[in-house]
């Protein structure tokens, strides 16, 4: 159970520090009033997704500490799926938005191309 224990501590840890750092974005992004921003709410959505899931990463590691040792309880397993889905959510959205931002990338980088300095003279 040393191994588990150990899982438990990284992902409580690596999770506060997910938390501070999302929870940052969407305070900057609520309190500026830029969430209805196209190129703001991608990122806005993708930070709340990373937070529900670093707190869904907390209540899991809070439990396994707390549970007697090797009784877990039944909905135990509820918050096993909980987190199972935003972790599928939050690397979807990952991916769609490193997929969209490498075509707005790719598309302004061949219309950087195509235009010569002579077309600004």
């Amino acid at each position: 159970s040393g191994e588990k224990d150990a899982v438990a501590l990284v992902r409580l840890v690596a999770s506060s520090l997910s938390i501070i750092g999302s929870a940052a974005i969407i305070l900057l992004v609520v309190t500026k009033r830029k969430s209805c921003n196209t190129k703001i709410q991608p990122i806005f959505v993708l930070s709340l997704a990373d937070c529900l899931l670093a707190v869904m990463w907390i209540i899991g590691s809070v439990v396994w500490f707390q549970a007697p040792q090797g009784a877990v309880g039944g909905w135990c397993i509820g918050i096993l799926v909980l987190t199972i889905i935003f972790e599928l959510v939050t690397a979807n959205m990952t991916l769609v938005y490193a997929l969209v931002m490498h075509a707005i990338f790719r598309h302004e980088g061949s219309l950087m191309t195509v235009r010569s300095p002579a077309a600004f003279g």
